[in-house]
């Protein structure tokens, strides 16, 4: 789902909303979110509403603390899987490459 022409910087009951009417209108069974903010919403939205997976791609540095614990996310640097194994958050992962 498109994010618009101005990105919002925090969840919105309008973005939760939007979720859970796409998810249910296109029978979607897996949600892949990019950045903290969409998979928020969408373990907040459609998740939380109709079970429905969510897996969060984030390649920002920090990846806040509100964010839910049991969120599956794949991330773009090592700093960010330290610190969330530093508060114990589970299923995180990292990708990275090595460069030449």
């Amino acid at each position: 789902m498109p994010a618009g022409v101005a990105r919002r910087h925090r969840p919105s009951v309008a973005g939760v909303r939007r979720l859970n009417a796409l998810v249910r209108e296109r029978q979607i069974d897996l949600i892949h979110a990019y950045e903290w903010l969409p998979g928020l919403e969408a373990a907040c939205g459609p998740h939380l509403r109709m079970g429905t997976p969510v897996l969060s791609t984030v390649y920002s540095v920090e990846v806040p603390p509100f964010v839910p614990r049991d969120l599956p996310m794949i991330v773009g640097y090592t700093l960010t899987i330290q610190a969330r194994r530093v508060v114990d958050l589970g299923c995180t992962t990292t990708i990275w490459q090595r460069w030449s």
